[in-house]
C-alpha cells in the first residue's frame, strides 16, 4: 500500500501539465445517472462523505515538436471540452465484462485511449472529479497501462497536485532454463491521500471544509520524429512495439517469432488506460470532550476556567454551552463560532454548577447524531489571607486586614479559637479587626454555591516583657534595689530579639528606649519606679515590668526593751542594716506565719511585718538606715487574728480592734505608733 500527504511534492512529469491546470472546474456537472453508476461502480458507500461532481475530457492541439498550442490569451488550444455520456471516456465496467482490466472489486471505472490518435488530436486529458466534507483518509486503488513519464495518473487535492502515478502494464519473467520471458498483468495498487483539517487553500471550495480531489489521466501522444528523408512521421513507444521483419532472417527467424508471440502477449494486455476501484474515505468524526477529563472530581478555588477539547473547527461546526445546567440551544453562548476568523473562549465559572455543551452543525442546527456533554463543577472559596496592618496598628491594639483573591467572597471570623460559622461576625475590610489582648483568630470564607473555603488561623501574640538592670556607681546591684543615699544609678533594660522598649519613670510619659541613661536621688521621696515594656510590630505591647528604686536617705532609731520585744521596722533599710540587726540579734527573731497561726524564724527584715525578738542584756537602740516607702493598700481579713506593723503614726480605723505588747502582756491600744507591732481584729 502507499500513503501519500497532502503536503508531498512530486515533480510534475512532463511541461505540458502547468498548461492543463488553466483549464479546470470550467465545464458543467455529469447528469445524475451517469454519476450514480460511477458511484456505484467504485462501490462509494453513501454515508462516506464521498460524492461524484463531474468528468471531463478535453484533447489539445500541439505543435510539431509536441509543445501545446496557445491562443493570444495563452490558453491552450483544445478541439474537445465536454463532459457528455458520449465523448468521456470514463467508463463504468462490470466485472463480466471482457476486455477490462484485471479485477480488484465487484466492477470497476476505467479511462481508455486510442494507442494512436491522429495528428489533429495530439493530446488530451481525462478527469474525474470528487469532493469530500471534512478531514480524513482519501484511499483507492489504482491499475495503469503506461508506461513512459510523458502518460501517467494525477491526483491534485485542493488544486495542488499530491500524487503522479505510473506503475506500467505488465512485467515480465524470464526463465534462464527455457529462455522463455512470461508476461503478466500488474497488480492492482492502493494509495492513501490525507485530507487536511480546516477550510481548503485552493481549488474550486476553497474557504470550505469542503475538498476538491481529481484523478487526471494525461496523454501526450503521439511523438514525431523526422526520418531518413527528412519526413515528420508519428513513432509510438507507448504500449508494446510490433517487431519488425526486416530486422530479422525472416519470418521464419525462431528469434522473430518469439519476439511476436510476445508482443501478442503484451497487446493482449495493453488497453492504454487506467482502472480505479475501491473509492474510500475514512472521515474524522466530530468529537467534543472536556480537556480537563476530571473535570467532575475536582475542586476549583473561587472559579473555573474550562476549555473544551473538539476538532468542531476542522469542519465548520459550532458549539454551544450552558452553565445552569440546561441543554444547550440555538440562542445559547457560544464557546466556539466564526466571524473573520474561528474564536473560541473558556467558559467561566464562579459558582458550582453543571456545564453542558452541545456540537451544532450550523449557527442554529444541531448537529445529528446528538454529541453533548455534561460536568458538574465544583467551587469552593479561597482561603482568607490574614496580615497585620502596621500602619494601623500601635502597641498596645493590632490591626488586622482579610481578603480572599475573590471579590465576592464573605469572611466570618472567631476571636476565641474556635471555627467561624455564617452566624460568626462579618469582617468589615473599612475598619479592619482590632485586637487588644492576645488570640487567636479564626476566619473563613463563604458566598452562595461554593464550597466553605478553609479555616485560616492568625495568632497575635504578645511580646515578651523586658528586664531592667540598675546598678550603682561601682556597678553594684544591691538585694530589693535598695541603693545607698546620693547614689546615682543607671538604667539598662534588655528585651527578647532586640525588639523596641517603652520605658516610664513614676508619672512621666513614656518614653522609647534607645541606650542606657541615668537617675539620681529624689529626696525626699527616697524612691521611684521604673516601667518598661516590650513592643513590636507585629505583636501587642508586653505586659509591664516594674522595678522600684530606693534610696537610703533616712534614719530611724530603734529603742528596744529588756525581754520580748514585739516590733516593726517603719523603713525599707539597706542590707547593711538588717545585716547588723541579725549581726547583734542572732537568729532569735520570729514573725507569725498567718498561714499556719504560729512563730518561726526569719532570714531576712522587711518595712512593715511584725517581728518578735528576745533582748537579755542591756537594751541596745538601733540607729537603721533606709527609705521611706508608703505602704500599699492592705487587705485585713476579717474575723481573724493578724500580725500588724505601723510604719507611721496613725489612727486606728473604728471598725478595726489592735492590741499591743507593753514588755508584760497585751493591751488595747489607742492608736498606730511608728515602729510598734500589733495584732489586729476586724469583727
Amino acid at each position: 500500500m502507499n500513503t501519500c500527504s497532502f503536503h508531498a511534492r512530486i515533480p510534475i512529469f512532463r511541461f505540458a501539465f502547468a498548461f492543463l491546470l488553466l483549464s479546470a472546474f470550467s465545464l458543467p456537472f455529469l447528469h445524475a445517472a451517469k454519476l450514480t453508476a460511477i458511484q456505484e461502480a467504485l462501490d462509494i458507500a453513501s454515508s462516506s462523505r464521498i460524492t461524484i461532481v463531474e468528468q471531463r475530457y478535453i484533447k489539445y492541439k500541439t505543435d510539431e515538436y509536441g509543445w501545446i498550442e496557445e491562443d493570444a490569451a495563452g490558453n491552450p488550444l483544445t478541439t474537445t471540452d465536454s463532459t457528455s455520456e458520449g465523448q468521456s471516456k470514463w467508463t463504468v465496467q462490470s466485472s463480466k465484462e471482457k476486455g477490462t482490466s484485471p479485477y480488484y472489486g465487484k466492477s470497476c471505472i476505467r479511462s481508455s485511449v486510442s494507442a494512436e490518435l491522429s495528428p489533429s488530436n495530439d493530446a488530451l486529458k481525462m478527469q474525474l472529479v470528487c469532493k469530500v466534507s471534512g478531514p480524513g483518509v482519501f484511499s483507492f486503488a489504482y491499475k495503469t497501462s503506461t508506461t513512459d513519464f510523458s502518460d501517467g495518473l494525477v491526483v491534485y487535492v485542493d488544486g495542488e497536485e499530491v500524487v503522479s502515478l505510473c506503475s506500467g502494464y505488465y512485467t515480465d519473467e524470464f526463465d534462464l532454463t527455457t529462455f522463455v520471458t512470461t508476461y503478466y498483468p500488474t497488480e492492482w495498487e492502493t494509495m492513501e491521500i490525507e485530507i487536511p483539517t480546516g477550510k481548503a487553500d485552493g481549488g474550486r471550495y476553497e474557504g470550505t471544509h469542503d475538498h476538491e480531489i481529481i484523478f487526471e489521466f494525461f496523454k501526450d501522444e503521439p511523438n514525431y520524429e523526422y526520418n531518413e528523408k527528412d519526413k515528420l512521421v508519428y513513432v509510438s513507444d507507448d504500449g508494446p512495439i510490433k517487431p519488425d521483419v526486416r530486422d530479422y532472417d525472416g519470418s521464419s527467424d525462431p528469434v522473430y517469432k518469439e519476439d511476436l508471440a510476445a508482443y501478442n502477449a503484451q497487446k493482449a494486455l495493453f488497453y492504454n488506460c487506467i482502472w480505479l476501484d475501491q473509492f474510500q474515505f475514512m472521515a474524522v468524526e466530530p468529537s467534543l470532550t472536556f480537556l480537563d477529563d476530571e473535570l467532575s472530581e475536582e475542586i476549583f478555588i473561587d472559579q473555573a476556567s474550562i476549555l473544551l477539547d473538539s476538532n468542531a473547527k476542522d469542519f465548520g461546526y459550532y458549539i454551544k454551552y450552558t452553565t445552569d445546567g440546561t441543554t444547550p440551544k440555538a440562542s445559547s453562548a457560544d464557546y466556539l463560532f466564526y466571524d473573520d476568523i474561528v474564536t473560541e473562549d473558556a467558559i467561566d465559572v464562579t459558582e458550582s454548577t453543571v456545564v453542558k455543551a452541545k456540537l451544532f452543525s450550523t449557527n442554529t442546527t444541531a448537529y445529528s447524531p446528538e454529541i453533548l456533554i455534561s460536568a458538574q463543577v465544583t467551587i469552593k472559596a479561597s482561603a482568607p489571607k490574614i496580615v497585620i496592618d502596621t500602619e494601623k496598628s500601635l502597641p498596645d491594639r493590632i490591626t488586622l486586614t482579610m481578603n480572599t483573591d475573590f471579590d465576592g467572597n464573605i469572611i466570618h471570623y472567631t476571636t476565641d479559637g474556635s471555627t467561624p460559622t455564617i452566624e460568626s461576625p462579618v469582617y468589615n475590610a473599612d475598619t479592619g479587626l482590632v485586637i487588644t489582648k492576645p488570640c487567636t483568630v479564626n476566619a473563613i470564607a463563604m458566598r452562595d454555591n461554593v464550597l466553605d473555603s478553609d479555616v485560616t488561623s492568625f495568632t497575635v501574640e504578645q511580646a515578651e516583657p523586658p528586664q531592667i538592670t540598675v546598678k550603682n556607681q561601682k556597678g553594684q546591684t544591691p538585694a530589693d534595689l535598695v541603693f545607698t543615699a546620693k547614689d546615682k544609678l543607671t538604667v539598662s533594660i534588655s528585651t527578647t530579639d532586640n525588639t523596641p522598649a517603652l520605658y516610664q519613670i513614676n508619672d512621666q510619659p513614656e518614653t522609647v528606649y534607645t541606650t542606657e541613661f541615668t537617675i539620681d536621688d529624689p529626696a525626699p521621696s527616697s524612691s521611684c519606679v521604673i516601667t518598661v515594656r516590650t513592643y513590636s510590630a507585629e505583636k501587642l505591647v508586653s505586659q509591664p515590668t516594674s522595678s522600684s528604686v530606693y534610696w537610703a536617705n533616712q534614719t530611724w532609731v530603734c529603742t528596744t526593751k529588756s525581754g520580748w520585744n514585739f516590733i516593726t521596722f517603719p523603713l525599707k533599710m539597706t542590707q547593711t542594716s538588717i545585716d547588723n540587726i541579725f549581726w547583734l540579734l542572732g537568729d532569735n527573731v520570729f514573725a507569725f506565719n498567718e498561714t499556719n497561726r504560729s512563730y518561726c524564724k526569719v532570714s531576712t527584715l522587711e518595712q512593715g511585718q511584725a517581728y518578735w525578738f528576745f533582748i537579755r542584756s542591756t537594751p541596745i537602740p538601733f540607729s537603721l538606715k533606709g527609705a521611706s516607702v508608703p505602704r500599699q493598700d492592705t487587705t485585713i481579713p476579717s474575723r481573724k487574728w493578724t500580725a500588724y506593723g505601723a510604719i507611721e503614726d496613725e489612727a486606728i480605723p473604728a471598725d478595726i480592734t489592735a492590741w499591743h505588747y507593753d514588755g508584760k502582756r497585751f493591751k488595747p491600744a489607742g492608736s498606730f505608733q511608728k515602729g510598734k507591732a500589733y495584732f489586729i481584729f476586724k469583727p
